[in-house]
């Protein structure tokens, strides 16, 4: 049994039946899925939360088997303007981004734009730098931005190159609005 530590940002979970499978984006392996066998009872593994957590491998699964949250991106939570933004954000990398490549600077993208978030109080500036996320985000999945001017461009174009719906783009009109 092989033991890893790694930094990483939650992406999703999903209920298992005994615990819980959790998509985190680290800078060691890019998106992975990792298997915490308990239930959880608080928002320590949830999404956005930037963790350092140890895990290790068994039958080609890792396991976390310790964790400290460095940061629950607090703001956040508490914004629902922000958490939709946040919310699209990761179904793209969910839908876009293959699992167990390491992604170093997709990764400190991510970072870098939830630490704005956070710390962000002017709300008319969130969408325009939630569109420069997504060009770069694009540029660095290796794909063109030539004619993609608007958000909606940049998803669908995201959709077309994943063959993926992302379902949460509905919504960002509700905030757009």
């Amino acid at each position: 049994m092989s033991e890893y530590n790694y930094l990483g940002i939650v992406i999703q979970i999903q209920k298992l039946p005994k615990g819980n499978m959790i998509y985190i984006l680290t800078k060691e392996t890019g998106l992975s899925i990792f298997i915490y066998s308990y239930r959880i009872k608080n928002l320590n593994l949830h999404p956005p939360n930037l963790l350092s957590f140890e895990a290790k491998k068994k039958n080609n699964y890792f396991f976390i088997q310790q964790y400290n949250v460095q940061d629950y991106f607090e703001n956040i939570r508490n914004s629902y303007y922000k958490k939709v933004i946040i919310h699209c954000f990761f179904e793209i990398i969910l839908k876009t981004l293959v699992l167990n490549q390491k992604e170093t600077k997709i990764f400190n993208l991510t970072l870098s734009f939830l630490k704005y978030l956070e710390k962000a109080r002017n709300y008319k500036l969130l969408l325009p730098n939630f569109q420069k996320l997504l060009k770069n985000y694009i540029v660095l999945i290796g794909y063109p931005t030539k004619d993609l001017s608007t958000i909606h461009q940049m998803i669908d174009y995201l959709e077309k190159i994943s063959e993926k719906e992302i379902l949460s783009k509905h919504l960002l009109n509700e905030i757009q609005a």
